[in-house]
């Protein structure tokens, strides 16, 4: 590499943060709660994943996760909303589209 440009993630690099960010999620909503430190850290790691930061479905949970943050304070329906979204992406959510 030179000039100290950063390559840009290969697919293989996009499907392998993907995978991780799924069992993050499955890991986050296994007890069916979520609490500030768990919305933290998927916000420090969603940040440190720049190859996936813009790829759905982790765009769409970052940004709600810095909506979140915005403000300093996470209300009880912040947190349900968060926890909804989140399951939604979990491994064992449905794959088709709801009838």
């Amino acid at each position: 590499m030179s000039g100290g440009r950063t390559r840009d993630p290969s697919i293989g690099d996009v499907y392998r943060a993907l995978a991780d960010l799924r069992r993050l999620i499955d890991a986050i909503v296994a007890d069916d709660e979520l609490s500030a430190d768990e919305i933290d850290f998927l916000a420090q790691w969603l940040e440190a994943s720049k190859a996936i930061r813009d790829v759905p479905p982790a765009s769409t949970i970052y940004g709600r996760i810095r909506a979140i943050l915005n403000d300093g304070v996470i209300t009880h329906d912040e947190r349900d909303e968060l926890l909804a979204e989140l399951r939604r992406h979990a491994a064992n959510a449905p794959l088709g589209r709801d009838a």
